[in-house]
């Protein structure tokens, strides 16, 4: 395992960054200290997400390619939720509502940053009222790659207050580069049952609908381009294409362990996407996913002189359900003193011959 770091920049305010490289057997991964972006993965030469080539660049950007989102990743309704018994008001950016914790959050601060042994570990701490959540959450996120070409992303948080707590990484992909064209060609196959029914302005309604004799039943392989413009189907019309929270199958079980006070997790194997020539497997411990493709991408400036544009990359960000701050039934979001968060998401490249 060798792991190298060099100068990314120096931010607006003039806090300097740096880009961690990671590499063992086939795969690489690169790092930056601000945002905890991931701003390359790559695999036998090919780099298969999205990044961009300086600071300002990634200061200046609105797609969180590859960021570290938090407090709260997605959407909270009308940027407000009550939390015993009090009501707080987050920033609004989303149309009427809060998205990843109102824009200027966890991908937007310089994380410090070291490394033990194989793993390049950053941390921060969010004061109390950070983006209108309380409590003081010191957050840790450890990025390893392995020999057997998995990317493992670890997430942990402890508060000295109650407070709202949803992490993910929200890298694109493009198993076929970065830089190559859209994504409409991958297959892909998961597991699950149920997606999140939401209403026109992506908010859960509470409702999970069965996946069966919808585009999104992938429990079959098929293309994210064969169903992606069905109009016909009002969640996918809402959406624009594929912008949803997935529902991970058996998700209960890591459910229980949370509620028992256990550190116990299990992964599971939530998404398959494949081209001709390379595969990628998705696993967590978190109870959904959003997969997303890129629908409001429009020609953005990223790395290596590459342009991306429309639908160019897909997203699967493990993640607790969005909103559920505001639903009693979706699986608990809120991290309390003396509690860990403690959670992983791993990325798994599988060069096909």
């Amino acid at each position: 395992m060798a792991i190298s770091s060099k100068p990314f920049g120096k931010t607006a305010d003039g806090k300097e960054v740096e880009l961690y490289e990671l590499s063992k057997g086939n795969l690489c991964a690169g790092v930056i200290t601000y945002g905890g972006f991931l701003r390359n993965l790559v695999i036998n030469g090919r780099d298969v997400c999205f990044g961009f080539e300086t600071i300002g660049d990634y200061e200046n950007q609105d797609c969180y390619a590859g960021a570290l989102v938090g407090r709260v990743c997605n959407r909270i309704a009308k940027g407000r939720y009550t939390l015993d018994g009090k009501t707080w008001q987050l920033p609004v950016n989303d149309g009427l509502n809060c998205l990843h914790s109102g824009g200027h959050a966890f991908e937007s601060r310089v994380w410090d940053a070291s490394v033990d042994g194989d793993k390049l570990v950053l941390k921060l701490n969010s004061p109390d009222g950070d983006c209108g959540f309380p409590g003081n959450v010191d957050v840790t996120v450890t990025y390893e790659v392995t020999d057997d070409n998995k990317l493992i992303i670890h997430y942990q948080a402890v508060t000295d207050a109650p407070t709202p707590f949803n992490m993910t990484n929200h890298a694109y992909f493009n198993l076929k580069g970065h830089d190559n064209g859209n994504v409409l060609d991958h297959v892909v196959i998961s597991s699950s049952e149920e997606v999140l029914d939401t209403d026109d302005h992506s908010i859960p309604t509470g409702h999970r609908a069965a996946v069966v004799g919808t585009p999104f039943d992938f429990r079959i392989a098929h293309t994210l381009g064969e169903r992606i413009n069905d109009t016909s189907n009002d969640l996918i019309r809402k959406g624009k294409g594929y912008d949803h929270n997935f529902i991970v199958k058996g998700y209960e079980k890591n459910e229980a362990y949370r509620a028992a006070g256990s550190a116990e997790r299990e992964l599971t194997l939530f998404a398959e996407v494949s081209v001709p020539d390379m595969k990628m497997k998705a696993y967590t411990t978190l109870p959904g996913f959003q997969m997303y493709t890129g629908n409001y991408l429009a020609g953005v400036k990223g790395k290596n002189g590459a342009v991306y544009p429309y639908r160019s990359g897909m997203c699967l960000e493990a993640q607790n359900w969005p909103d559920a701050v505001n639903h009693s039934d979706f699986p608990n979001s809120i991290l309390r003193p003396g509690e860990v968060y403690d959670e992983t998401t791993v990325y798994e490249l599988i060069p096909v011959k």
